[in-house]
């Protein structure tokens, strides 16, 4: 049976970018799509677009919908996507099944008003999208990284997420959304305006100029007492252009500091050994595994007495696990797992008998990277059992969505580090406290955050490894 879903408009002259979002979907998913527009008079943008911009144009032309419905004509059994300004309408309507994409009468209008309200609001405020069903008074906030990326990519980010909103509605697909909350939306006073296009102007001076890139540091433990950073000392890079992405493995007979190093804007994986007290290196780097796409995130886990390694190799579609010939410097391919995705930064734990995986994927190349987090469980990591949990995606989250290391305990509490990508790839660091973590539901809650104070060279903070009275982490300086 052919899937229906009515999107109900203020308007029935909608931006191009979002007519074509729609489109694309009905014909990939064969849903039948149709439209109620509360005023189907007036006229689109099209005296304006000669005069905008070439990008404004080719996103916020103005594109006139056909054959709309009038409010009397929606069938109350079908579900409905109300854009802006329609609550008085889904107020007066039976169907439980109505939820409101706040906002979004200004994201699908066309011409100077929806290229103006996307940017000010979303680009420039980072505001999440809000939607809300007044029936079941839930309502859910959706993130997507903003001021770090162009526009047309930002506008992938938003066409991703209104796809999962559309898989929520038709199909009661899982979606991993917040909660929405007063404290989600943050107004940046006038000078961020003014600052903007000059932080951006810097950031590329000091990437090409500076050669400024990630690099390792060290912390004491105690930063975790109020999720500060505290008493940083930054390791010397050895080779390369850049280090990131620590994560420390003791094999008894030494204790080895496996990273991410930058050589040539792409990334290889390296090892250093440690001294125990210190966490200080004992000697130079040496490459592990190095191949034409760029590694990352090289999670190592001893299993039955034996060393395995899941690094991230997103590029290449696929994750992979990796046996240690010799550990800590030989490593081959043990068996891929998924293939025909993008996983990134997989992070297993073994928790009460089973190993638990979380991964960030990938699904479209226009989405997000940061946003969705998938929970796999099983009893054997290096057998093809790998359950799908329920839930997934299990967060729905730039903010915290991404792995940031290791799972840990701390004063009781089993603690998820979480990149934050709200802003800014690595902007900050998020510890999660899981509170459930069962092959029916996950649930966590962020406990804090690790950022540097604006008087310090680094910025950013990606990724820690804790050992003893020690933390090593990894900036941007």
């Amino acid at each position: 049976m052919r899937q229906k879903v009515t999107i109900v408009l203020e308007s029935n002259f909608v931006a191009r970018w979002f007519a074509e979002v729609l489109e694309c979907y009905g014909k990939a998913n064969e849903v039948e799509i149709s439209f109620a527009c509360l005023r189907t008079s007036g006229k689109g943008g099209a005296i304006w677009e000669k005069w905008l911009p070439k990008n404004i144009i080719r996103f916020w032309a103005s594109k006139k919908l056909e054959n709309c419905l009038s409010p009397q004509e929606l069938d109350q059994d079908e579900p409905l996507l109300c854009f802006g300004d329609c609550q008085n309408f889904c107020a007066g309507s039976s169907n439980a099944n109505v939820w409101i994409l706040e906002k979004g009468s200004d994201l699908a209008a066309s011409g100077l008003r929806g290229w103006f309200n996307f940017f000010h609001t979303f680009f420039w405020l980072g505001h999440p999208l809000v939607f809300s069903n007044s029936k079941t008074q839930q309502r859910f906030s959706i993130f997507f990284q903003t001021r770090d990326f162009k526009l047309s990519r930002n506008l992938g980010f938003l066409r991703f997420n209104l796809e999962k909103i559309l898989d929520f509605l038709i199909y009661d697909k899982p979606h991993g959304y917040p909660v929405w909350s007063n404290n989600d939306f943050v107004h940046f006073p006038i000078r961020e305006y003014i600052r903007y296009p000059f932080w951006q102007f810097l950031q590329k001076i000091k990437r090409k100029v500076l050669k400024a890139n990630w690099q390792l540091v060290k912390m004491s433990r105690k930063s975790l007492e109020r999720f500060t950073s505290v008493d940083e000392t930054l390791i010397p890079l050895f080779s390369g252009e850049g280090w990131a992405d620590p994560f420390i493995a003791d094999s008894g007979e030494g204790l080895f500091l496996f990273f991410e190093e930058i050589v040539q804007g792409k990334g290889q994986l390296s090892v250093l050994e440690l001294n125990r007290k210190s966490l200080s290196p004992q000697g130079p780097s040496k490459t592990v595994m190095e191949k034409e796409t760029h590694l990352s995130y090289p999670f190592v886990l001893n299993v039955d007495e034996q060393w395995y390694m899941i690094p991230e190799n997103s590029a290449a579609n696929d994750l992979s696990i990796y046996k240690a010939e010799a550990f800590p410097f030989e490593w081959t391919h043990f068996k891929t797992v998924f293939s025909g995705s993008k996983w990134v930064d997989t992070t297993p734990f073994f928790f009460k008998g089973k190993w638990w995986i979380f991964s960030v994927r990938k699904v479209a190349d226009y989405g997000s990277s940061y946003q969705d987090l998938y929970l796999f469980y099983c009893d054997d990591i290096l057998k093809d059992d790998w359950q799908v949990h329920p839930c997934n995606p299990v967060v729905s989250d730039v903010r915290h969505a991404r792995g940031g290391g290791a799972l840990f305990f701390y004063e009781g509490r089993l603690i998820r580090p979480a990149q934050n990508c709200h802003n800014k790839y690595g902007g900050g660091l998020q510890f999660c406290e899981v509170l459930e973590l069962s092959e029916e539901r996950y649930e966590e809650r962020v406990l804090g955050e690790f950022r540097f104070p604006v008087n310090k060279p680094m910025s950013s903070f990606h990724t820690v490894a804790l050992y003893g009275d020690h933390i090593i982490g990894d900036c941007y300086v």
